[in-house]
């Protein structure tokens, strides 16, 4: 192979090899770019946490459902917690008290990873109480999750006292 042949190849290997590094560079810088703090990709639209936060704020149920989606797609709904009591407690909204329980409940699945059967264990006697007063204030609600996680506590008399009759209820209700 003659020497014009082989400098025109590795000229040519070059230009592939620069165009492809400028490539991947282009797209590390464009990702950390959408990676600042506190800021989220939601349906190709850039929002800011903080401002999810202030529309909560403001009773905004839609900025709610996304900043939960944001807490559990990231693996820390316990951290959720503030945001569900908020929405439950200042504007009625029923989906957060079911998200108050789950927040509460979460705790054990963060400690506890291979835990496959998730519970209030954790939580200190007045905690577990109130994730059990949403998790009730939720059933009343219609909420058949609250409804069938209910039926098994009085069931098994676990956090609640032992009620088979309610148990029953609760289960013919959650599998409406």
């Amino acid at each position: 192979m003659s020497y014009k042949k082989l400098f025109l190849l590795a000229s040519v290997i070059c230009v592939l090899s620069l165009g492809y590094s400028g490539y991947l560079m282009f797209k590390l810088t464009d990702r950390r770019n959408n990676e600042k703090k506190g800021e989220m990709i939601i349906e190709n639209i850039s929002i800011k946490e903080d401002d999810l936060k202030r529309r909560i704020l403001e009773g905004d149920t839609l900025a709610y459902l996304k900043l939960r989606d944001i807490y559990v797609d990231r693996d820390i709904a316990p951290d959720f917690l503030l945001w569900s009591l908020i929405m439950s407690n200042k504007y009625s909204y029923p989906v957060a008290n079911y998200d108050v329980y789950f927040s509460f409940q979460q705790v054990d699945a963060y400690y506890n990873h291979n835990s496959s059967n998730i519970s209030l264990d954790l939580l200190d006697s007045s905690s577990r109480v109130m994730a059990i007063s949403y998790l009730i204030e939720s059933s009343k609600n219609g909420d058949l999750q609250a409804k069938k996680i209910l039926s098994e506590y009085y069931l098994l008399g676990k956090y609640l006292p032992q009620n088979v009759e309610v148990a029953k209820k609760l289960k013919l209700e959650s599998n409406e």
